[in-house]
Formats: structure tokens, sequence, C-alpha cells
């Protein structure tokens, strides 16, 4: 297959453009199964179908020729997730469900430096049969917005949309001619993707055990092992939703019931994750990990109890070990290879699984250091004092009546939000969403009043600073004179025999400088007295 579909964009990409870390579908009619590139040397690159992904309406679709699989069997994860169709979701407000249908958005290199008021007078109709279920405005279909969820009531007419209004010259105004099967009402499958309850495709498989949506003719009950959640009205009958889990076996009554509405139970697939988050990603998409890391993988099993074979190769290195699923259908794998260079894991059971991961060598101290200093972060600047997160839990600042304080604000990232904390007088004032501006507002009001002021920026660090105030050490203007200082003056220059002395500094006796003396208990104690008004007179002395 020279070009396939990108699942993000939704543009048509040739295959010697494409990237291996990209998501990419099969662009036949019918079919929409997922492909990839596979590594080559000789052949030009091209898109082959994973395992059991394509119909057999697909002329690119050959199970069992590189395709993975010998027999031809449905698809086995095939909803309607391209953003580049029209889709059928499911959506819950509140307490209240409703259908919904997808809408393609608009490309950013195609509004280019349009202004968005251009868009004002151009919409998207959306018609079931001939009748218009509704109208969306294309400011809605913006960049930057995702595919667009419209509300409409179930029909058994095909979906179908067509642009109108005035368009800008540079927005392709096909991609929204698109046609999409209305609602059967025998009844039409939902499968939970991405957060998202959306309509499986045309043959799709389904798994034992999973949890799908029913929309039905509220006369079209599934079996008794659904559990019937709204009633919706539209397109002249009342309709139903359920929630049916599928049973662990196969029974005869959900087996023809599927059959019926053109689904069969297919072989779930082990699905390989990784538990824990990667250093980085390389150019390829790829998870990269340190040299003696030890990362752990999740096996996700296609039943409880299932048995599997996990085999890790990282360059001449074979290692492997056999895996139990538990009854939550999981297991883990811990892997910590002993070289550098790409590794993969794979699993090889009823299907084969894999996952590709890159090591590479663990940076020296001194480039850690390098890196961890350029992570972006919040910085907060008071006078000519920086503070950085991630440098200690609290900073105290000495604040003085007399000073203007002039406080800057970094938060490490264009656009990026904070809230502020002011602990004052034993409430606390909580500010969110905040600039940085408007925070170093806050913070310069509170220096004075606050007990302490934490600024979160939530993954770009946290700040908390504790004003102090500032104490002067020593009092200015003359000192009073003390009668009992001519006395230990005397005495000092005096002793009597056999009396206890202790080496000390003691004030002049005319307020000069500071004198060397050997003096008794009572004039110790007194100059230490002095001593403690003198440098700390704030403080009650006892």
């Amino acid at each position: 297959m020279e070009a396939a579909r990108d699942l993000v964009t939704g543009r048509v990409v040739a295959a010697t453009d494409a990237l291996q870390s990209r998501a990419y579908a099969c662009p036949r009619p019918g079919c929409g199964g997922r492909v990839y590139l596979p590594s080559v040397r000789v052949q030009r690159p091209h898109f082959r179908h994973r395992p059991g992904e394509g119909t057999p309406a697909c002329d690119e679709y050959f199970p069992g020729v590189g395709s993975g699989g010998g027999t031809t069997e449905p698809v086995l994860a095939a909803v309607e997730e391209d953003p580049a169709e029209l889709g059928l979701v499911l959506a819950r407000l509140e307490d209240r469900w409703g259908v919904g249908l997808r809408l393609p958005e608009i490309p950013r290199d195609e509004l280019g430096g349009a202004a968005l008021a251009s868009l004002r007078p151009a919409f998207v109709d959306i018609f079931g049969g001939r009748e218009r279920l509704a109208r969306v405005g294309a400011i809605d279909l913006r960049p930057g917005v995702g595919s667009a969820r419209v509300d409409i009531v179930p029909t058994l007419q095909d979906f179908t949309t067509k642009p109108v209004g005035a368009w800008p010259t540079t927005i392709d105004q096909g991609r929204w001619v698109l046609e999409s099967p209305g609602v059967d009402p025998k009844g039409t499958l939902f499968r939970l993707c991405r957060g998202e309850w959306t309509r499986l495709r045309a043959g799709s498989a389904v798994h034992h055990g999973e949890t799908l949506m029913v929309l039905a003719d509220a006369r079209c009950a599934p079996p008794s092992v659904a559990e019937r959640h709204a009633h919706l009205a539209g397109g002249g009958l009342r309709w139903a939703l359920w929630e049916m889990r599928l049973p662990d076996d196969v029974t005869d009554d959900v087996s023809t019931w599927l059959h019926r509405l053109g689904h069969e139970f297919g072989v779930r697939r082990w699905g390989v994750s990784l538990a824990t988050p990667p250093r980085a990603y390389g150019p390829r998409g790829e998870p990269l990990f340190w040299l003696g890391d030890a990362s752990v993988i999740e096996l996700e099993a296609p039943r409880a109890g299932a048995q599997a074979h996990a085999c890790l190769a990282a360059g001449t290195n074979t290692s492997s070990a056999s895996v139990l699923a538990s009854a939550r259908r999981v297991a883990y794998v811990g892997v910590s290879p002993r070289v550098v260079g790409p590794a993969h894991l794979e699993v090889a059971a009823d299907r084969t699984a894999g996952l590709e991961i890159a090591i590479v060598p663990r940076p020296s101290p001194r480039d850690l250091l390098g890196l961890l200093a350029q992570t972006p972060r919040l910085r907060v600047w008071v006078g000519h004092q920086c503070f950085e997160a991630w440098r200690g839990s609290q900073h105290r600042i000495p604040v003085q009546t007399s000073e203007d304080h002039e406080v800057r604000v970094d938060l490490g990232s264009e656009g990026a939000r904070a809230r502020v904390v002011v602990c004052a007088r034993g409430k606390r004032h909580v500010r969110h969403s905040l600039g940085p501006r408007d925070i170093a507002s806050v913070v310069e009001a509170s220096l004075m009043s606050a007990s302490s002021i934490e600024i979160d920026a939530d993954n770009l660090g946290r700040v908390e600073l504790v004003p102090t105030p500032f104490v002067r050490t020593e009092t200015s203007g003359p000192r009073t004179s003390d009668r009992l200082v001519w006395r230990d003056h005397v005495t000092s220059m005096n002793p009597l025999p056999g009396e206890l002395l202790t080496p000390t500094l003691l004030g002049g006796a005319r307020g000069g400088s500071l004198a060397s003396r050997s003096v008794g208990p009572a004039a110790l104690v007194r100059a230490r007295l002095g001593a403690r008004k003198r440098f700390d007179p704030g403080r009650v002395v006892r």
C-alpha cells in the first residue's frame, strides 16, 4: 500500500513521507483498518495491514500473506475513530444519554493566517435522509478544538453532511461532504475507545468479557445479560440504550444475536504496554531507558488465567519467561537489559504481540545536573534574591517596612498558570490560575503581612516564601549609665585576696569601649544582662 490516512491529521500521506511513530489507517472505502510501516531495507517504503485489521472488500488486504494470520477473521479493533470521517458516538451529560456525530476539524495549514472572523459565515449542515438535523458553525471546527461533536437524534436514514455559506478559499470544503450509515433498529453496538463510546464498524468482532453499549428499537431488546439505561426518541421510533457485558464463554443466545447484527466473537490479542514511564522517546517514537533501569511491562491477557511466553531480545542476549494472567486479565514482567541498543519484547500465545524499546548509556552526574538545570521551572525574584523550585522547601526573606521589594516571576513555560496561597493573620487566601504579573502583584502586596506565601505551578515546581522581620543587631542612640558600673570597675581593679574571678569583657565606666577584666559572680551577671539589653533590645530579660 503506497499511502495511508493519518489518524491525527486526517490527511492521506505517502509511505515515503510517513513516520513509524504515527498511527495510520487504510484509506480504502469500507475498510479503515489500521496499518503500519514495516522496517524494510530492499523494498521501497510501504504500508501493511495489522494482523486481522482489514476486510475482504479491501483490495490491499491479504490475509496470511504479510498481514499476519492464515485465516480471514473479523476486524478486531474497528470502531469509527478516524477523525476524517463521520463517527457516531454516545455521550452522557449529567444523567442524560444522547447520540452525537463527530465531524473533522479544519487543518491548521489550510486556515493559515486567516482570522477566525472569516469562519463566521461558514457552516456544515447535518442531514438524516432528507431532513436537516443540525447545523454547526465552522468556527466550532477551528484548529485545536479537535473533532466537533454535534447532538443529533437517532434515525434509520443515512447521515450526510454538506458545507454551506461562505468559506475561506484556502479551506477544502470537500472534507465535509461525508456519509455514514444510520442506526440499525435491530441493534447498534458501541465500544469504549479513548474515553468515548464509539460505534463499531460493520463486521467488527467483539471479545468475550468486554462491555458494550447497545442502541436499538425498544422492542428489539438484546439477550437478558443486558441492563437498560435510557430511552431516546427520534426518526419516528422509540429507542432504548442498554449496557451489556458479553459472557466469558460462548452462549447460543448471545452468539445468535451477534450474528444477526453482523458481528461475531473474535480472538483478543495480548496487549503490551509500559507500566514504568520511559526516560524519553527516540526519533521514531520508541521509549528510551537508561542502561541499568528496571522497567515494568504490563501484559493484558485475552481472558483471566491465560498463559503466554514472553521473550526479550537485546543485542545477542535473549531471555524468556512464562507469564500467567490474574483474574483481572493482567500480568507484569520486569525488564532490565544489560546492553546498549534496541530491545524487543515479544509475547507469543494465540496471537503475537510485541513492544520495541531502546537502551541508551546512563548520563554522567555532570551531564545529568546540566540536564536538570535546563528543565523548565518556577523562579521568583524578590529584590536581588532568586528562589527556584526544587531548591529547598522553604525560603526565608528578611523584610523591612522601609524597603521596597520588587518581585518578578518566571513560570518556565509560556501560557502556564499557577496557584498562590497567602497565609496571613490565621487565614488562607487562595488565588487560582494566575499569570506571572498577577503573581508578582499578589506577592508584593502580601510580603509585609503574610506569614507564608506558597506559589504552586504544578509540574513546573513550587516555591514557598516565609517573610521574617528584619532585626537590627545593635540599638542606636546614647546608652544610659548604670551606677553599679563604677562599683564593678573599681572592684575589678582591686580584687579581694582569694575571691573567685572570671575573665570577661566589661563595659567602660564612662560608656567607652569594652575592657578585659576579671570580675566576681555579681559583676559577671550584670555584664551579661547589659549585653542582652544592648544587642537584643526586643527580648524580655528575666
